[in-house]
Parts: structure tokens; C-alpha cells; sequence
């Protein structure tokens, strides 16, 4: 009795936390205009509290966690304690507080998943999450079109609370739905909404298309490649199956034709085509993952160069070497023993689910991708927003399983 209550207390606060973190980026662009507050403070405050929540209602999480989570948070912390003597010997301080980042956001996920993850979660914890992302992912459709010049044209929105926007060659203005990132961010913000308007199911068909529709709008305005390609993904791995393999084959092949012959009529017209529109972007980011790895060692391939030199905390006049990919920013900070033990976790995590291989493996491939290709992943926000939508598809396919029995 006594752990129910405590469980349903824990609920109760977890939802609170969360809804806080939503309702506090919703508002950063107006509290970074109207108040002296830096908008990194209140993300300080966002993931502190949370954090600190998910600690104190986690007495025995060292009882209950898994070898692989063990060994991450171990691995990352000793890489931390080594890199912190690296640093005091340098008087680099900011260096600290970088990989201290880097540190925070790996317990972050580690803690999340704990907490979120567990039969003690009733379902009211799952519905409300849904309803906060779902609520927070329809204001950042409607900040989209409030930063775009040929809707309402709000400087405001664009300009502060951290929001960056980009455009690319063909002159096309990107929009980042002022969740206090860039376009990169929201993108990966938009592939965790993806999962739960694909995966779970709704009371109603109109509301879901109704949302389905809001997020193809959103991912126009944010155009990001890389959500495209996930899709994609996700796509092929629930049309392909043994049974219509030679149907696929053949579908390709009609779909392969057009291109086939515009390619043998004019080669260099598709090539200076690309080149206008991503071409440049392209080159920067290999050059940008070519200069991660400058006079690597093997040793440095292992472990690492700089805890939170790629993917920590940057204050100041500290830039990171690469803008782009999570997955090489990772092997220049901590190396292939700590993204063989990240990807592990998250690979085990996703497999823990009861629902259908094609979905875990939709999960896992589309983040992969994200994180291959970007940094998104780099922000606590987009953490805790990718551990919530596999929570929800989690406690959606939980609560099918005991309707059934």
C-alpha cells in the first residue's frame, strides 16, 4: 500500500516536472525580451530541478540499474574525474564545466528511462506525457509560422530565447518552432513527436490526421534532410517484408527510371542542382568531421580527446570544432568505448518495449540517423523529449497488452 502511494506520488510530481520544463520553453522568448534573465538560466533551472526530482525519488537506483547503464555512468564518470585533472592542471574552467554538461546529460537519459520506464508508472503518468507533447508540439507549429517572413513575421520569436534560424541555398527561410535551438534541434524534437503520432494509437482518426498534417507542415518549415531520410527509414522498414520483396523490387525499379534517364540526358545539370541546394553544406560537414580527427591516436579513437570538447557546454569565445554529427562529436569526446556503451543502452532500452520489432527497429534506425548526422542530441531538452516519446509508446503498448488479457 505503502509503495503505491509512494509510486502515485512520484506520478504526480513527474508530471508536474515535465509539464514546467514544456510551459518554460513555451515562454523563453518572451522571458529572455521582458526579463534580465539569459534564457540559459532557465534551461539551468529546467533540467537542475528535473534532475534533482528524479534523483530524490530515486533512493535505490543504484539497486535496480543494469549492467549497461552501470558501466556507461561509470565509464563517463571516470573519463569526467580523468579530463577535470586534465583541466585544473590547465586552469581551463570552462573545460570543466563542459564536460560536467557532457556528465549531466548522460545521467539525464540514464535516470529518465529509470523513472519513466517501470510498472509502478500507472497509465495516467503515459496519457498526461503525451498530452503535454502533444500540447507544447502544436505551439512550436504555431511559433514556425509566427518566425516565418511570409506568415506573420515575428522578429520577436525569432530572435530570443536562443532561437537560431537558417536557411539554405535555394534561398528557403527555416524555422526552428522557438524551442530555444536551432532548426537541427527541432528536427530532432519533430522525430520524437514522429514516433508517437505513428506508433500509438488515438481515441479519434481525425485528431491523429489532424496532427499528422501539423507535422508535415512543421518538418516543410524546419526542411531538414535528415527527418526526411528518417522517415524514410521508418517507412522501408514497415513496407519491406519477405512476402512482398518482389513487389518493393519492382516499384523501385519504375520509381528509378525517371532519374535514370534525366541522368544519362543532362549529368551536370543534376549535379550543379545539388551543389545549389546542398552541396556546400555537405562538403563543410565532412571537412568539419575530417578536422575532429586530426592526428588521432588509437588510444584517442578508444577514449577520447576532450570530454565535452564536441558535444559539452560552450561558454564565452569557446566554440566546438564541429557543428554537426553526434555520433563523431561523441568518439572526439569520450570515444567508441563510451558510443558503443551509449548505443547499447539505447538499443536495450528500445528492445525492452512490448510492441513490434518494425517500430523498435523504426526507433532505433531513425535516431541513428539523427544522431550520424547532426548534433541535436546534443540539448537536455531534446533528451528528455526523445525519452518521453519512447515512454509513451511504452505505456501505450502496455496498456493494449492488459485490455487484451
Amino acid at each position: 500500500m505503502e509503495a503505491k502511494f509512494q509510486a502515485n506520488i512520484t506520478s504526480v510530481f513527474l508530471i508536474g516536472v515535465i509539464g514546467l520544463i514544456f510551459i518554460l520553453n513555451a515562454l523563453k522568448p518572451w522571458i529572455d525580451y521582458w526579463t534580465p534573465l539569459h534564457y540559459q538560466f532557465v534551461t539551468l533551472f529546467q533540467f537542475s530541478l528535473l534532475v534533482f526530482f528524479i534523483t530524490f525519488f530515486n533512493v535505490n537506483f543504484y539497486k535496480k540499474i543494469g549492467l549497461l547503464a552501470f558501466l556507461l555512468l561509470f565509464y563517463v564518470l571516470l573519463r569526467f574525474f580523468t579530463q577535470t585533472i586534465i583541466d585544473l592542471f590547465s586552469e581551463n574552467f570552462l573545460g570543466i564545466i563542459s564536460s560536467f554538461y557532457y556528465v549531466f546529460r548522460t545521467f539525464l537519459l540514464v535516470y529518465l528511462f529509470q523513472i519513466y520506464l517501470t510498472f509502478e508508472r500507472n497509465d495516467n503518468v503515459f496519457h498526461s506525457s503525451k498530452n503535454l507533447l502533444i500540447s507544447y508540439f502544436l505551439l512550436t507549429f504555431i511559433y514556425s509560422l509566427m518566425q516565418h517572413p511570409l506568415f506573420f513575421d515575428n522578429a520577436l520569436i525569432r530572435e530570443q530565447g536562443g532561437n537560431l534560424m537558417s536557411g539554405n541555398y535555394w534561398g528557403f527561410f527555416r524555422t526552428n518552432g522557438g524551442i530555444g535551438g536551432t532548426v537541427i534541434d527541432y528536427a530532432n524534437f519533430l522525430l520524437g513527436v514522429s514516433w508517437v503520432l505513428f506508433f500509438t494509437t488515438f481515441e479519434s482518426r481525425k485528431v491523429k490526421f489532424f496532427l499528422l498534417f501539423v507535422l508535415v507542415a512543421s518538418s516543410i518549415l524546419c526542411f531538414s534532410r535528415a527527418l526526411f531520410l528518417a522517415w524514410f527509414l521508418i517507412l522501408c522498414i514497415h513496407v519491406i517484408s519477405f512476402k512482398n520483396i518482389p513487389r518493393i523490387i519492382l516499384s523501385f525499379t519504375i520509381l528509378l527510371v525517371p532519374p535514370a534517364v534525366l541522368l544519362m540526358l543532362n549529368f551536370d545539370s543534376l549535379v550543379n542542382f545539388y551543389y545549389s541546394g546542398f552541396g556546400d553544406s555537405d562538403i563543410y560537414r565532412l571537412q568539419s568531421w575530417i578536422m575532429l580527427f586530426d592526428n588521432f591516436s588509437i588510444l584517442e579513437y578508444m577514449t577520447g580527446r576532450e570530454l565535452g570538447g564536441n558535444t559539452g557546454l560552450f561558454l564565452g569565445e569557446t566554440y566546438k570544432i564541429s557543428g554537426d554529427g553526434y555520433i563523431t562529436g561523441t568518439i572526439y569526446d569520450a570515444g567508441l568505448f563510451m558510443l558503443f556503451l551509449l548505443i547499447g543502452f539505447i538499443v536495450k532500452t528500445v528492445f525492452s518495449i512490448q510492441c513490434s520489432i518494425k517500430i523498435k527497429l523504426s526507433i532505433i534506425g531513425s535516431l541513428l540517423i539523427m544522431m550520424i548526422v547532426n548534433s541535436g542530441f546534443e540539448k537536455l531538452f531534446i533528451v528528455m523529449t526523445y525519452v518521453i516519446s519512447i515512454a509513451i509508446i511504452y505505456g501505450n503498448y502496455r496498456l493494449l497488452q492488459q485490455k487484451n488479457l
